[in-house]
């Protein structure tokens, strides 16, 4: 593009799926924009837009000579003949916009594009590969641009047999041999000072026509010769054109949305030198110096992560000198409002923390805790870690895990670095990958076509959007096995439902349904039902010396839970709390029990709360809905039921709340680890709410846990 790209900025959403308007059965997708029912990435910054307004998804840009992306993953049968289209309304200033398709990453991507001012009138087609623009079609000037203000242009990709065709406006004004995807995003690019509106955006399979189907049929026939006033393309490569297959299932289901490698600065990261810091991108490393102790500089770009992927988040650090300490930024509105995760050289080894800034006030996560896996020896490679699994956010130095808490939704999209002391490091490379779910094996994928609501069948198991069960193999004579030792289970198990205000029906029923099942798998348990304070802290208190120094401790509460100042309470019955302040001493901090059962030595400790019903305390000031997040100890894992600051929901049709109902029948299955029993839990709860309630986990389980064996 002639707009420099030194600066990218890249808006890439996950979950592209067919919408119900799409009834024509070529038609696998199609955005009309009339609202954003297919998740597109809303985004303001100074200087930038991205909105979906009446009836357009809408680019505003003041900046000159930037480049933006907006991407979507979306495979493609890359074996049949399909056609991308979008339309795009010119409404002020000077743009360069256009489709790009075959895209991995900001490094390997495919472009068709128009510059629709009267000065230029030109379009374009290249492939950005390994950092290195090769044009097919250099800009060129075509009169059909329409340049106008509110004028219209559409553009539209066309695979036919083994060739592409690039049309404007509904005339073909190039053709060269189809070469394969880099990978399975498509989307837009638009560079330039300007507004502009998409008006829609199409991908469909078509069957090909005349001459397409004699040439496909028969590949001896000589294919029609080009209108003259088209010159057709042919691909500058010394390679031979490969037969166009579809996309792998790597490519399919684990994109690379971003890869910073810095073998120069594509991406806009900040370079600077004055007498405190420096940041520059040299041999390959962008290099972070600062001189000053106790200050810390931060480098950050905006890279919106579609939040409800499962992502991974990987930076590999080189220590070059000092003493200081760097991490990994990410969730980031400003400098006010940012999450953390640090590591910091001592001695041989280091230490990590994970940290949450919010509103200007630090909160902790992850205290400081030595990481021997950290190397501290100069010019030693450390790389950290988070992914997000389902919701959790399991944090890892070298590959090895050390923290597992909740996800909780990003302040804003900046991504980065910080650097703090005097000290000197390079970054080696920064990436950002959504992951696949670990239900779906594709290697065990049926071959038969599927077919899917919305798309035509394909031969390919790439076009589910359900996990795909394995085969159960044939039954085989085995060994009996060995019998599994589980050693001292003990639980306590209270259900609390006659509350004079806001009473629940299912409490007391979840209460003694999981007392049942748990006896059934091993433990030794205590039920109480409809107790006052003073009974639930005795009970607690009996509990947590009958646990010491035992294999495994579990703890289940169904009833009202609420917040105050952050900390959790389990309500009690026969309490007259009438304030916020009355919750503090009337209810029963979790905090409280979660200390008690850390002291006792157990190997795992398990809290189960499913609580945070409909709030009998509304009306009071300082109350938040719902549980705050608690940051589970060494060998813990706190279950809840719903996310920390909503509300769970009671079954008035059922026997049990929603929660427990799945929870009862999940904990049964045989040979299943604890971490899968509550991943069953969180989809069967969602798809029994539509999405409104998602139980929540944080676990820092160092071994195996098995509710059956």
């Amino acid at each position: 593009m002639k707009f420099a790209l030194r600066y990218l900025f890249i808006i890439i959403l996950c979950g592209w799926l067919p919408t119900r308007a799409a009834a024509q059965e070529n038609l696998i997708f199609r955005e009309d924009f009339a609202d954003n029912r297919n998740w597109w990435m809303e985004y303001k910054q100074a200087g930038m837009t991205w909105q979906i307004r009446d009836g357009q998804y809408r680019f505003d840009s003041s900046h000159e000579g930037r480049c933006w992306l907006s991407w979507r993953p979306m495979v493609i049968d890359q074996a049949s003949d399909f056609v991308i289209e979008t339309e795009i309304e010119n409404r002020s200033g000077q743009a360069e916009v256009g489709i790009e398709w075959g895209v991995s990453d900001v490094h390997h991507r495919y472009f068709f594009g128009i510059a629709p001012d009267a000065e230029r009138q030109e379009y374009r087609i290249a492939k950005f590969e390994r950092d290195v623009w090769r044009d097919f079609k250099k800009w060129t000037r075509n009169k059909g641009i329409q340049t106008k203000p509110h004028d219209r242009n559409t553009l539209a990709v066309r695979k036919s047999a083994d060739q592409l065709e690039f049309l404007i406006n509904g005339e073909m004004v190039a053709t060269m041999p189809f070469a394969p995807f880099f990978g399975d995003n498509l989307g837009l690019a638009i560079c330039g000072k300007t507004q502009v509106g998409v008006e829609f955006f199409d991908v469909k399979y078509f069957a090909p026509l005349g001459d397409r189907v004699a040439r496909t049929l028969n590949p001896q026939k000589t294919a029609a010769p080009a209108p003259a006033d088209i010159e057709p393309t042919v691909m500058p490569t010394s390679e031979p054109i490969a037969t166009p297959r579809p996309p792998t299932s790597r490519q399919a289901v684990e994109p690379t949305i971003f890869r910073a490698d810095f073998a120069f600065n594509e991406d806009g990261w900040p370079e600077s030198t004055d007498e405190l810091v420096s940041r520059q991108i040299a041999n390959d490393q962008y290099v972070l110096e600062t001189h000053k102790p106790n200050w810390c500089w931060s480098s950050t770009l905006p890279l919106p992560i579609d939040q409800r992927q499962d992502f991974v988040i990987a930076a590999e650090f080189e220590k070059l000198a000092g003493q200081g300490w760097v991490g990994l930024q990410w969730g980031m509105l400003d400098r006010n409002n940012r999450y953390v995760y640090e590591m910091a050289f001592q001695g041989r080894s280091g230490r990590s923390a994970i940290s949450q800034i919010a509103a200007g006030s630090v909160q902790e996560l992850l205290p400081w805790t030595n990481q021997p896996q950290l190397s501290a020896l100069p010019n030693a490679v450390n790389e950290l870690t988070l992914h997000k699994s389902g919701a959790q956010l399991e944090f890892l130095t070298n590959g090895e895990l050390i923290q597992t808490m909740p996800f909780v939704p990003f302040f804003g999209p900046e991504i980065g670095f910080v650097v703090c002391g005097r000290t000197k490091v390079a970054v080696e490379a920064l990436t950002v990958t959504y992951f696949p779910d670990e239900t779906m094996n594709l290697a065990d994928a049926p071959s038969a076509p599927l077919d899917v609501t919305g798309f035509p069948a394909i031969s390919s198991a790439l076009a589910s959007t359900e996990p795909v069960p394995k085969a159960t193999p044939p039954p085989t004579a085995t060994a009996a096995p060995a019998p599994v030792m589980l050693g001292k289970r003990t639980a306590l198990v209270i259900g609390n439902g006659g509350y004079e205000k806001s009473p629940l029906q299912n409490p007391a029923n979840d209460a003694n349904d999981m007392a049942n099942v748990l006896q059934r798998l091993g433990f030794e348990v205590t039920l109480k039902t409809d107790v006052n304070q003073r009974d639930m802290e005795s009970a607690v208190h009996d509990f947590t010396r009958a646990i010491q120094d035992g294999e495994s401790a579990l703890f289940y509460y169904s009833g009202h839970g609420s917040q105050v100042d952050g900390d959790n309470y389990l309500i009690p019955v026969r309490e007259n709390i009438l304030s916020a302040s009355d919750i503090r001493y009337k209810a029963v901090n979790v905090n409280y029990i979660l200390g008690k059962m850390e002291e006792s030595g157990n190997r795992t400790n398990i809290i189960i709360l499913d609580a945070c019903r409909d709030n009998p305390f509304k009306g009071f000031k300082s109350q938040a809905q719902g549980f705050a997040p608690i940051l589970a100890p060494r060998g813990t894992f706190i279950a809840y039921a719903t996310a920390p600051g909503s509300v769970a929901f009671e079954s008035r049709q059922d026997r049990n709340s929603i929660y427990t109902k799945h929870l009862l029948n999940a904990m049964q299955s045989r040979g299943v680890m604890i971490e899968q029993v509550f991943k069953e839990v969180l989809r069967a709860v969602e798809d029994d709410t539509d999405g409104a309630q998602t139980p929540w986990i944080s676990s820092s389980l160092r071994g195996d846990f098995y509710f059956n064996p």
